[in-house]
Formats: structure tokens, C-alpha cells, sequence
């Protein structure tokens, strides 16, 4: 399954309230044949496994880093008593992106068509009939719907129609009645731009893809959280890698830009409540293994990393 966008935290908060010409219907893209492939994997074996990790180094607090899944899941957000102790005990609460009215007003804006463009005027009737029916299970109305841009569909139809808060509202919430301060690593604005400075053509082409084939990347999401409940970071790894349509040049640079290009800037931005010691970090399970993983980057600076859940 291609990448998943990492925003469900601005979904559940939105969907609670050079010049393009668009292309005729008759020119969108249709469906187009999905491949099952093997996924490739490299990284730091130590770090396959394992959602709460403790971060130290001598002479500093130590900190923890936990990867959540953005699902509102009971078997999920029910998380285990050592995630709460370690949460409880900690100073600090730092997750991709605190929410906040100011910024999802802004993310807002950012996914809707302000000009004469329409999606509905983008891809063909049959196309836009699909995804009206897919927003439907989201409460997004036709004529929403027909007002969003062809990316903020897309992540839109990429989570399970769950409106319930999920895993890392949960904690946030934990954090909020335990006193901690709160922080965010992104901003909102900053998730949605990786998606919205896309070219219109490619993001089209990734609706249509997810339109498709929605009914077998909902069964594959499933798989994933199973994974995720086993704690096998390997396996959610390459899980996400296991499809492919011969050209994947559009899924490849959003890969670098969703995933790789963020654990590095993550990385960088946990360092001063990493070295002040003290916090507790949470982010999707899937920037925590690989090569250029989170957990393997803050090694890199000589971090001590070990696996306590």
C-alpha cells in the first residue's frame, strides 16, 4: 500500500466543523493497474520492533519516544500501563503538531479551491460520483466535496470514517489532565503545504489511485493496525511498500517529502526538550524505523536508544 499521509490529527479536527487551467473530464486520469510488490527495508535490526523507546545520554534526563497510529481505536487508545506511567511522569507532552482554532483555520483554507478551479471539473463524472459516495461515510457534503482540492480528498478518504479522537488526541488529552506543557514539533500549515505545493496533476493522480482501489486499502489499513498492536515496525514498513503501479515517481518524491525529509526535521526539533530531559514524544509508528528512522538518527547523535514497550 502506498504511503499514507500522516495527518489524520487535522482530519479529525476540520472535519468537525504559476496558473493551472483545469483539464477537461475526458482528460483525468482513469484507473490504472496495481502491483503487488516485495518492499525493501534498511535500517538498524535493533529497531524492528517496539513502540516506547527511551532516549538518554549521560548526563541528561532521560526522555521517551513513543509511535502511535493515527486511529481512534479502543484496542488502540487503551494503551498500556507503562505508556501511561511514562506520560504521567514526564514534564513535557511534544506531538507532529499540537492543534490549535488559529491553525486548523488556516489548514482550512489550505484545502479548498479559493479560485475558479472545482474537483469536479478535474476528473470525470463517474470519478467525482465515487468520491462523493467514499466523503459521504466523512459527513462532507457534494458540494464540499466538489470544492476540495484533489490532495485534501485524498487524505481525507486515507483514514477510517472514525470521528472519535484518536490515539494521539488521547494522549494529548492524558498529558493536558496530568499538568504537563504541551508542544508541537510541526505545525499544521506545514503538514498540508507537503501536499498542497504538489503539482495538480499528481495530486489528482493520487485521488484517483485512492478512489479506485479504497475498498482494498481499507482491508490493507486493518493489516496495518494489527501490525501496529503487534509492535512490528518492520512489517508496517513494508507493508506500506507492497503495491505499486509501474510508474511511482509521484508516491516516491511524496514518500521523501512525508516521511524521510520529516524524521529528519523532527529529529532536529525534539533536540532542545531531548536535551533538557523530561519528555515524552509522541509520532507515527512509521518515522521511527529504517535507515533514516528517527530512532536510528538520534543515535546518530549519540543518543543511547532502549526498547521499553
Amino acid at each position: 500500500m502506498k504511503e499514507r499521509p500522516d495527518l489524520a490529527l487535522l482530519l479529525t479536527l476540520l472535519l468537525a466543523v504559476a496558473a493551472y487551467a483545469p483539464p477537461a473530464p475526458a482528460q483525468s486520469p482513469q484507473c490504472r493497474p496495481i502491483h503487488v510488490v516485495t518492499g525493501e527495508y534498511h535500517g538498524p535490526s535493533r529497531f524492528d520492533r517496539g513502540l516506547l523507546w527511551k532516549i538518554s545520554r549521560p548526563g541528561e534526563e532521560p526522555s521517551y519516544l513513543f509511535g502511535t497510529i493515527h486511529v481512534a481505536d479502543d484496542d488502540i487508545t487503551n494503551v498500556p500501563d507503562v505508556v501511561n506511567r511514562k506520560l504521567a511522569g514526564s514534564r513535557v507532552f511534544v506531538m507532529e503538531a499540537l492543534p490549535g482554532a488559529e491553525q486548523a483555520a488556516q489548514l482550512s483554507k489550505m484545502m479548498f479551491f479559493n479560485d475558479h478551479r472545482r474537483l469536479d471539473e478535474l476528473i470525470s463524472k463517474p470519478m467525482f460520483a465515487r468520491v462523493v459516495d467514499i466523503l459521504s461515510a466523512y459527513h462532507v457534503p457534494k458540494e464540499s466535496a466538489a470544492l476540495l482540492k484533489p490532495w485534501a480528498a485524498f487524505v481525507t478518504m486515507s483514514y477510517p470514517p472514525d470521528m472519535r479522537p484518536i490515539l494521539d488526541l488521547r494522549l494529548l488529552q492524558t498529558a493536558v489532565d496530568n499538568g504537563l506543557d504541551t508542544r508541537g514539533l510541526e505545525t499544521l500549515s506545514e503538514q498540508g503545504e507537503i501536499f498542497d505545493q504538489m503539482r495538480m496533476q499528481d495530486q489528482v493522480r493520487l485521488l484517483i489511485d485512492a478512489v479506485c482501489y479504497h475498498k482494498r486499502f481499507v482491508r490493507d489499513f486493518d493489516v496495518m493496525k494489527s501490525m501496529y498492536r503487534k509492535r512490528d515496525l518492520k512489517a508496517l514498513y513494508l507493508y506500506a511498500q507492497r503495491y505499486s503501479f509501474g510508474d511511482d515517481s509521484v508516491y516516491d518524491a511524496l514518500t521523501r517529502r512525508m516521511l524521510t525529509r520529516r524524521n529528519h526535521v523532527m529529529a532536529e526539533r525534539m533536540q532542545p526538550m531531548l536535551e533538557q530531559g523530561g519528555a515524552f514524544i509522541a509520532i507515527g509508528a512509521m518515522h521511527l524505523p529504517g535507515g533514516e528512522g528517527v530512532l536510528a538518527l538520534l543515535e546518530k547523535r549519540k543518543y543511547h536508544i532502549t526498547r521499553i514497550y
